[in-house]
């Protein structure tokens, strides 16, 4: 696991219905060793918190067996994103570029490869390799703008999702479906359970998901009609 993650018995995050305060998007798409490190995340929340939403606390937790992040990362590892650890985003690519809770570093790309690791049960062992392989290809895609030291938060949003298509269909998006009917499904349940519909709504996103579909109808040419 990367830097800070380990298993423990007992696992909490925040739900996610419950947890869309901006003030606290990057202590949302963490899961937690134990208890007390999730009261110290939410009184962090609280504190950042405006006057109009704390009443909405406390938050609403549920339990996970996915391994926890301790708050005890290395962030001397920014070289070297880690499989299975969302912390590059945060403690790397954000601290490097301050983009907050809209930018693409916390906002999206911590978001997400949280969300991911979180249903990492839902999904097929097919779809476990492509998550895998696909949040480190994201991670790595962007070593080069935050090596650079001189982009902007727009170019980090840019470049990131230049390489959504490559990195889904390089790591085997088409071929989850190519499974069997039950596993397919299977695999449409676990992607409605970790996207938000209203990610897919930009021009930006739309484009992107065209792409992969252009790649994976592509891939199946080739697969039933070899030359």
């Amino acid at each position: 696991f990367g830097s800070g993650y380990r298993q423990v018995d007992l696992n909490l995050h925040f739900i996610v219905g419950q947890c869309l305060l901006v003030a606290c998007s990057l202590e949302c798409s963490s899961t937690y060793c134990g208890l007390a490190n999730l009261v110290t995340a939410e009184q962090t929340c609280y504190l950042n918190a405006s006057s109009a939403d704390q009443h909405l606390f406390p938050l609403a937790t549920t339990s996970t067996n996915w391994p926890c992040f301790d708050g005890q990362g290395d962030n001397s590892v920014c070289d070297v994103p880690e499989r299975m650890s969302c912390s590059w985003y945060a403690d790397c690519l954000d601290t490097q570029y301050q983009c907050g809770a809209y930018g693409y570093p916390i906002g999206y790309g911590y978001r997400y490869c949280s969300r991911f690791l979180q249903n990492w049960d839902l999904y097929t062992i097919m779809g476990q390799q492509w998550i895998n392989d696909t949040l480190l290809c994201l991670q790595e895609a962007l070593l080069p703008i935050y090596e650079a030291k001189n982009a902007t938060c727009n170019d980090v949003l840019s470049t990131a999702f230049n390489s959504h298509p490559t990195c889904y269909v390089d790591s085997g998006f088409c071929q989850l479906f190519q499974q069997s009917p039950q596993q397919i499904l299977q695999t449409m349940d676990a992607l409605y359970d970790t996207y938000s519909l209203k990610d897919f709504l930009s021009e930006r996103a739309l484009k992107q998901i065209l792409e992969v579909i252009k790649d994976c109808v592509e891939d199946v040419t080739v697969v039933s009609w070899p030359v």
